[in-house]
């Protein structure tokens, strides 16, 4: 070994590095290693391999090419210099089988003849580094203690290698795919986002308290006046009390009836969502399922929203006999409850022209949006998110999926609904 060769660093390229990088006389060994005394070393091994692999259809011309090249450098020598101006050198297969039995290596397999020719270049005395784009031939390096790089993929040769070039083109074709599928999400509208933020309306009194403030505006019917009503038969009695029972029940209804209306807000948010296609694609059959969790209910029909009607009190048996007499009670309910659902449907409850839905299938609420347009939204009909009563509302966590015919994998996400209660 020359005394350049025990200074300088001994930089071993494995036969891949020849076979499917640029030409290894124009690689900028110095920054691939990171040191400027370098040696370039042919082993023996992969000269040997670059023989074979200039029989094959697939490397046949590359293999030629390095080999003509190395040719041209060794000029009938063992050493030379490379057009980059950087020593070479060739190292010959020398009583290779006393250390690859000492090694535990096996003769048939080139890397392991590689591994071999290292291990003695390092007993020299020289400071030597393989350089390989296997990951398999580095790691066996490293737990041999010889030093291996990376060749750095910038230097890989256009077209080199007609396997990598094809997973290269099918991995181009995949991702032309994935950008002209359809790219489905769901939102809320007015935050465009899977987030909302809902304020819902303090809960009035409970019933039992309410039923009895309500109970004291009723009217009771009148007592008769001398001279204003002919006395009644007994018949006309008992169909007045009959009635008179009648009105209590019928108004212990209006008053349940009258506290759910009032609560209503206290434990419903009005929401409403918009599903949009942000890919290059139309979305066929699409459609959103809402997983709704066991203590929430959806609602979309808004009979709730009607202020119930108090019943009418019977009339007074008998004929008047006084043209100005009053007949029946005076008005149920002198004033009015208060209407708390202050804005409970902001927007048009008519769904759109190619929405359906919702239909409950279980605790899901599936909508089906047909087709929308690439780059196009479609709005969904709005709805209810009710809560079982108003100590139950909390923030809640919606999970959703969404489909398409042309979307061959689930997109499984959730909604987030942030609640502020008024009585909070």
């Amino acid at each position: 070994m020359r005394y350049v060769d025990l200074v300088a660093l001994l930089v071993v390229p494995d036969t891949n590095v020849f076979l499917h990088f640029r030409n290894f006389e124009e690689v900028p060994w110095a920054d691939v290693v990171g040191r400027d005394d370098i040696v370039l070393v042919l082993l023996g091994t992969v000269v040997r391999e670059l023989d074979k692999a200039k029989l094959t259809e697939r490397n046949r011309d590359r293999a030629r090419r390095v080999l003509s090249q190395i040719e041209g450098i060794l000029q009938g020598s063992l050493h030379g210099v490379s057009a980059g101006g950087i020593p070479v050198r060739y190292q010959p297969e020398r009583v290779l089988s006393a250390t690859i039995e000492a090694e535990g290596l096996d003769g048939s397999l080139g890397d392991d003849r590689i591994f071999a020719q290292v291990i003695q270049l390092r007993a020299s005395g020289a400071d030597v580094v393989l350089v390989s784009d296997d990951l398999g031939v580095r790691l066996q390096a490293r737990s041999r203690e010889i030093r291996a790089l990376v060749m750095p993929d910038v230097h890989r040769a256009a077209g080199s290698d007609p396997l990598r070039a094809e997973n290269t083109r099918l991995k181009r074709d995949l991702q032309l795919m994935k950008s002209a599928a359809p790219r489905l999400q769901l939102a809320f509208a007015g935050t465009g986002t899977n987030r909302v933020k809902v304020c819902l309306a303090a809960s009035v009194p409970r019933g039992e308290v309410r039923a009895l403030e309500l109970l004291d505006l009723r009217a009771l019917p009148r007592p008769y006046r001398t001279g204003e009503r002919e006395e009644p038969t007994v018949e006309q009695v008992a169909q007045y009390n009959h009635r008179v029972l009648k009105y209590n029940a019928d108004y212990a209804d209006y008053l349940a009836q009258l506290y759910r209306y009032q609560n209503f807000a206290a434990h419903h948010a009005s929401l409403k969502l918009f599903v949009k296609n942000e890919g290059g694609v139309p979305a066929a059959q699409t459609a959103i399922v809402l997983h709704l969790p066991d203590a929430l209910t959806l609602q979309t029909r808004f009979s709730e929203l009607k202020e119930p009607d108090p019943p009418s009190p019977p009339r007074l048996p008998g004929r008047s006999t006084r043209a100005r007499a009053v007949v029946g009670a005076e008005s149920l309910v002198a004033t009015r409850p208060p209407y708390v659902l202050e804005h409970p449907m902001p927007f048009a409850v008519s769904a759109p022209p190619n929405v359906t839905g919702p239909r409950r299938d279980g605790s899901d609420w599936i909508f089906e949006a047909g087709v929308i347009d690439n780059f196009g939204r479609v709005e969904l009909p709005p709805f209810f998110l009710g809560w079982s009563s108003p100590a139950e509302v909390r923030n809640t966590t919606i999970n959703f999926t969404l489909r398409a015919h042309n979307v061959p994998v689930l997109q499984k996400e959730a909604l987030h609904v942030v609640v502020e209660s008024a009585g909070a």
